[in-house]
């Protein structure tokens, strides 16, 4: 063999390694987000999971057993009652996670892992919620935060409950 064709051979090798180099790159990249993709589902299944749970129960405490007139009547303080548990929880309000005597869930599922459940329940006005209310209203937003350390961002889905 001559050199130029030790050029040529050379130069195929080159060619090739940049190529198969492209090529497992490319399959890596759909792999990730094949990945990321099952993440966001799961976590979205799992958003799902908990709103169907707070959607079951009454608009609040004073709504479990009587009916209201007024928007006065409705509870000030959002958040479960003294000495309430998860499995007690009678109104939507009562999943209001705070950190303290209600901390945030977690949920682990089988393929993904661990995913920590924040919720939050505010009241809204009505007519405009995407801004809070101060005092209580016939609708309460409840947000609930997915996060996961396999998540870039946590998933967040709203939900207004009104009465």
């Amino acid at each position: 063999m001559n050199q130029s064709q030790m050029l040529l051979i050379l130069g195929a090798l080159v060619m090739f390694s940049f190529l198969s180099l492209n090529a497992h790159r490319t399959v890596l990249t759909a792999a990730q987000m094949r990945l990321d993709s099952e993440y966001v589902i799961t976590a979205a299944e799992v958003a799902e999971t908990v709103l169907n749970e707070v959607k079951n129960k009454a608009f609040d405490e004073k709504t479990v057993a009587a009916t209201i007139v007024n928007e006065y009547e409705l509870s000030q303080v959002l958040g479960p009652e003294s000495g309430e548990t998860l499995a007690t929880y009678d109104d939507v309000d009562d999943y209001k996670t705070n950190g303290i005597s209600n901390p945030a869930r977690t949920v682990t599922t089988p393929r993904v892992g661990a995913y920590t459940v924040t919720i939050s329940v505010v009241y809204v006005y009505p007519n405009t919620p995407s801004y809070t209310s101060s005092y209580p209203t016939r609708m309460k937003r409840i947000r609930i935060l997915v996060s996961s350390n396999k998540l870039k961002v946590p998933l967040r889905l709203d939900y207004f409950a009104s009465y």
